[in-house]
């Protein structure tokens, strides 16, 4: 079964099929630990994407070096975990998880401090703290994860509560509908058949698809799937 596109529904269907001969490949699961689940489970994302690469260096385009930047991680959440991961080998300094004390009691009078905070978790996750954020008229830059995208009229209600809003929002989206003539051609296809814009995540799962069928159909053991073996 190829399919699968959260990490949470990939770990449910991994422990259903524990002890079955069925083979799952997800799509989307972020976490890196679906074989502890059942040994015949894998992701094509795991076990990291770019994402934190394209990040850092948006971080670092925006003048925001690691000193100045607070970020949040939910230890709760794999995803976010591999953020936090990323971060602390690139140098942050200031790297607090969403449960601790020093976020639940001092977010605002830390956040000050900083030029730029990165909230590495889902939108619902930081929501709480956005809305702190802009309701304590901070002036800096909020850079998200490619989830906060997806659920943008969220984002929007947030900031529908607060005028004006003084931080600025970075989001990265992964995908950019113009960058080649292959996304371009994609973007027209699917407009033509669906009558609908493609967003990221039609497109990541259209790669992460094509990849999983590509070692399919190549004989190879969905087990042992790498993306790094395919040939480009």
């Amino acid at each position: 079964v190829v399919g699968f596109s959260k990490s949470n529904l990939a770990k449910v269907a991994a422990k259903a099929a524990a002890g079955t001969s069925l083979v799952g490949i997800s799509y989307g699961a972020a976490t890196t630990d679906l074989k502890s689940y059942n040994p015949n489970f894998v992701s094509v994302a795991a076990p990291w994407t770019r994402q934190w690469d394209a990040l850092h260096a948006e971080i670092g385009a925006s003048s925001c070096t690691p000193a100045q930047t607070m970020v949040v991680y939910h230890s709760k959440d794999a995803y976010s975990s591999l953020f936090k991961d990323g971060a602390q080998q690139a140098g942050y300094p200031d790297i607090y998880d969403l449960e601790s004390q020093d976020v639940k009691a001092r977010f605002v009078s830390l956040v000050r401090k900083k030029k730029c905070l990165f909230l590495a978790m889902t939108i619902a996750s930081s929501q709480d703290l956005l809305s702190q954020v802009f309701e304590a008229k901070w002036r800096g830059k909020v850079f998200g994860t490619g989830d906060w995208y997806y659920h943008s009229l969220e984002i929007k209600k947030t900031l529908a509560k607060i005028e004006p809003p003084r931080a600025q929002i970075i989001v990265p989206t992964g995908w950019d509908p113009m960058a080649t003539p292959n996304s371009t051609k994609f973007a027209g296809d699917m407009k033509r058949k669906f009558d609908q814009e493609p967003d990221p995540s039609n497109a990541y799962s259209y790669d992460a698809v094509q990849l999983a069928l590509h070692w399919l159909c190549s004989g190879l053991d969905p087990r042992s799937f790498e993306k790094e073996k395919i040939s480009k």
